[in-house]
């Protein structure tokens, strides 16, 4: 009985009902747009996603992401309407979808994106 009853308090001590994972992170995209992410999955832009191609039955839900990519040898960050799904997040989006992250400053990033290249967010 000793057992259970610390098993459920060593639960009820681990489980939080606060968010998990690290705060939200703001940026601005090269088209003014006001953002935040949590580092995993879609972000959240003050702008409705309208992605070029039409979403699918398996990424139904048109959301923000950001997807890594390669300008003349720089690797930006961009932040992208796209196609999500609840689980896997964003399947791919056009290019032409596809707007830079401004920084000053690499704080200005999110995240693991945190070097300040120009103007730009890089990797």
């Amino acid at each position: 009985m000793r057992t259970y009853a610390f098993a459920l308090l060593a639960l009820a001590a681990c489980s939080s009902s606060g968010p998990s994972g690290p705060p939200p992170r703001s940026y601005t995209d090269q088209s003014g747009r006001q953002c935040t992410t949590n580092g995993n999955g879609p972000s959240t832009c003050d702008e409705t996603p309208a992605p070029t191609d039409a979403c699918t039955v398996d990424y139904p839900t048109p959301c923000w992401d950001l997807f890594p990519t390669d300008t003349g040898g720089q690797n930006l960050i961009e932040n992208c309407a796209a196609c999500c799904n609840a689980t896997e997040g964003a399947a791919s989006a056009s290019p032409a979808d596809c707007t830079p992250i401004v920084c000053q400053a690499p704080a200005d990033c999110p995240f693991d994106f945190n070097t300040c290249v120009n103007g730009l967010c890089a990797n």
